[in-house]
C-alpha cells in the first residue's frame, strides 16, 4: 500500500499528532540504534552531518496519513466488500456505519543512509499503529473507499528498532469530522 504526501484540505499527519518528547524519544532511539553499530557511531561521530541525516529520514519517516494506514484494514475486510457488492447495484455511493472496533498495521519505513558512493546503512524502524474506532460512517463508491466520517479514533504507537520495542504509548483521541476524504480513494481488496 502505497500512502500519498498529496495535502487535501483538513489533512491529518502523523507528524502533527504526536507531541514534541515523543518525536524526540524517537528520535534517540534511533540515533542510539545506529550508535550500536561500531562503523556507522564513528561516521557520526566524525561527520556531524550525518547525524541530522539520521534525523531528517527520521522526521520524514513521522510524515504520513495515519487514517489512511489504518483504512488498510477496512479495505480488506470480507464483511465492508459483501456490503458493497450488495450496494452497488446503484450509481449512489454506499454509506456504511461500524460499530466499536480497532485495527492495527505497522509500516517500515526505508530509513538509509549513504556515505559517498561506497558506504551505505539501513536502519531497521518499525512503526506499528493501532487505531481503535467508535461511531464511524465509511462512504464507498466504486469499490473505492472515498472518506470516513464522524465518530471517534484513539491511536497508539509502538516503535521498534532492530525488531526490539522501544516506544510504546497511545498519543491521541481524535474527533473525526462529518467527512475526512482520502487524498486519493483506497480501492477495496
Amino acid at each position: 500500500m502505497t500512502l500519498t504526501t498529496e495535502t487535501p484540505a483538513g489533512a491529518i499527519w502523523f507528524d502533527d499528532l504526536i507531541d514534541a518528547d515523543t518525536r524526540a524519544e524517537i528520535e534517540t532511539e534511533v540515533i542510539e540504534a545506529a550508535n550500536r553499530d561500531r562503523v556507522l557511531r564513528d561516521l557520526i561521530l566524525t561527520t556531524p552531518i550525518l547525524r541530522s541525516a539520521i534525523l531528517r529520514a527520521v522526521r520524514t519517516a513521522l510524515h504520513f496519513d495515519p487514517l489512511a494506514l489504518l483504512a488498510d484494514g477496512w479495505c480488506t475486510a470480507k464483511d465492508i466488500r459483501a456490503a458493497c457488492r450488495e450496494g452497488a447495484k446503484t450509481d449512489a455511493p454506499i454509506v456504511l456505519k461500524l460499530s466499536s472496533h480497532s485495527i492495527e498495521r505497522d509500516i517500515h519505513p526505508a530509513i538509509k543512509v549513504t556515505i559517498g558512493f561506497e558506504k551505505s546503512f539501513d536502519l531497521d524502524v518499525g512503526l506499528g499503529l493501532a487505531g481503535t474506532f467508535d461511531g464511524i460512517a465509511l462512504t464507498i463508491r466504486d469499490s473505492r473507499l472515498e472518506s470516513v466520517g464522524a465518530g471517534t479514533c484513539g491511536l497508539a504507537l509502538l516503535v521498534r528498532v532492530a525488531g526490539r520495542p522501544v516506544i510504546s504509548r497511545d498519543i491521541k483521541m481524535l474527533d473525526l469530522p462529518a467527512e475526512y476524504r482520502f487524498a486519493q480513494p483506497l480501492a477495496l481488496r
